[in-house]
């Protein structure tokens, strides 16, 4: 071979090197610059749903804080209507005291069957008003998770 081929082909060998070196060269750093700003987008995206995920257990916190104060007032509701409804009494106007009176100061209108099957109802209004104070309160719970 002749030195000019040969300095042909060392010269055609150099640029093809000093081609392949620029292009590695680009490419590579196109690399890193777009591994940069994927890594940013994802730290950017994990702090988002980070966020997200504070946002919705401050609300979900919030929502339980009112609905113990909602259950609290309502079990103050129930209370004060059973104390009511324990309180409730009929009240018949006294006849007066016949010769036949009670010692203790009955009239003795109504027999001791009756004073306790009165009582007994009482009982059993209170309770029944004691459970539809409660399914109403179920009600509303149920309605409001909807």
């Amino acid at each position: 071979m002749s030195p000019l081929v040969q300095l042909r082909l060392a010269a055609a060998a150099a640029i093809l090197l000093l081609a392949g070196l620029g292009l590695w060269y680009l490419h590579h750093d196109g690399y890193e610059e777009g591994k940069t700003e994927v890594q940013a987008q994802w730290v950017a995206e994990r702090e988002r749903l980070a966020n997200e995920h504070a946002a919705a257990l401050a609300a979900y916190a919030d929502k339980l804080q009112h609905a113990e104060e909602q259950h609290d007032q309502d079990q103050a509701a129930i209370d004060r209507l059973h104390d009511d409804a324990q309180r409730v009494h009929i009240h018949l106007p006294t006849c007066p005291a016949a010769p036949g009176a009670g010692k203790d100061g009955s009239a003795g209108v109504f027999p001791a069957t009756v004073d306790r099957l009165f009582a007994e109802f009482q009982d059993r209004v209170g309770g029944l008003i004691r459970r539809c104070d409660q399914l109403n309160i179920d009600a509303i719970r149920a309605n409001a998770g909807r």
